[in-house]
């Protein structure tokens, strides 16, 4: 109850600064990007300097080193206690790019032909979000309405397949006119590479010979450690692979685990399997090709704490492992093959140059 209340009087805050702010006026040429996730935004912001908008980009401090160097953009931090320069900002931009939840959108006062834009962290889901995320007390109307208050700020999604739509209805409300059918503009630069020579020269950096298997575990409720899986025992079993492991970044890394120098898309290049239980990775890495195996230890736990959806469902039993063993004998079995192929039909070299065109038709209109 004191996380609602706390909730309450910050959307309170919001609108007694956009009271202070109300003589401002939408700018055509500004666009506001909110920034969490910096792979899913970056391409977008640098097309949009390049094309000679102004962007405000609001991001954490960690960020701010890959944004200097464009023109036309200025960065300002992402943190609460900036709160009246984000208001302002907001309320001038024609067009508003948001990558994730923020809570502010439940109070956002939107001026006539403003459209908010929600790109996605991932190429698709397994897991429940939204108001469907197990996390939401259904129950509680006051709640819930805070939660559909933020969603129901979102003008259009972009999605890079239709199962992607259907998780949308079902976790914010939204409707069909409100889909941006352009593909993920993070995978466009994905499409244009030579997977088989990237990832050998990935392998001579590392001076891996052999296979390679990745594990990509997603984040668990409350700050939980992943499963690690034992580097010992893995190398016994499988003396062919290499074992490289990358945690979630909301989850902090076991002590016992290597640092990996490698970002998660040179993991999906160098690795001819992936490891994870319920990320929406083993969806991405089909798009490079390569099978997942799902290392679902806790999966009766996950599903009473997060809720997991129809797509995770309908992966065949014979993908899911519960337990170490039977990890290591599915994968020397060899006999895995992408499951997400049908995930990516609207991805394409063109996602990006698509999602550019919306944004001029919008700023002109």
């Amino acid at each position: 109850m004191s996380q609602i209340i706390i909730k309450k009087l910050y959307l309170i805050l919001v609108n007694v600064i956009q009271c202070l702010c109300s003589r401002q006026r939408v700018q055509d040429n500004h666009v506001v990007v909110m920034m969490t996730f910096k792979e899913d935004l970056l391409p977008v912001i640098e097309k949009l300097s390049k094309k000679g908008y102004r962007v405000t980009v609001f991001t954490k401090a960690s960020h701010f080193e890959a944004l200097t160097h464009l023109q036309n953009v200025q960065i300002a931090s992402i943190n609460r206690r900036n709160l009246y320069q984000q208001i302002r900002s907001l309320r001038s931009a024609k067009v508003i790019f948001i990558d994730t939840y923020y809570h502010l959108f439940g109070a956002l006062k939107k001026q006539s032909k403003q459209t908010v834009i929600q790109t996605w962290h991932a190429a698709g889901a397994l897991k429940k979000f939204g108001l469907e995320d197990h996390a939401v007390n259904r129950d509680n109307k006051r709640e819930v309405a805070q939660h559909q208050a933020v969603y129901d700020a979102t003008d259009k999604y972009i999605v890079g397949c239709p199962q992607m739509t259907v998780c949308f209805k079902q976790s914010f409300g939204a409707e069909n006119h409100q889909f941006l059918n352009y593909g993920i503009p993070r995978l466009t630069n994905y499409l244009d590479v030579d997977i088989l020579e990237e990832q050998h020269q990935l392998k001579k950096k590392l001076e891996i010979q052999g296979k390679v298997a990745v594990y990509l575990p997603t984040y668990r409720e409350e700050g939980q450690l992943n499963r690690v899986i034992d580097q010992k025992a893995f190398n016994k079993a499988l003396p062919n692979y290499t074992l490289l492991s990358q945690y979630h970044p909301a989850v902090e890394s076991p002590q016992t685990e290597q640092a990996i120098t490698l970002s998660t898309r040179e993991l999906l290049m160098i690795a001819d399997i992936v490891i994870t239980d319920y990320s929406s990775l083993a969806i991405e890495a089909s798009l490079f090709g390569k099978p997942a195996i799902f290392y679902v230890y806790d999966e009766m736990a996950y599903e009473q704490v997060r809720g997991l959806n129809r797509y995770y469902y309908d992966i065949p039993e014979r993908y899911k492992v519960y337990h170490e063993a039977e990890l290591y004998q599915r994968i020397r079995e060899e006999n895995l093959k992408p499951l997400f192929e049908d995930w990516h039909i609207f991805n394409t070299k063109e996602s990006l140059e698509k999602l550019m065109t919306y944004v001029d038709d919008v700023i002109q209109a």
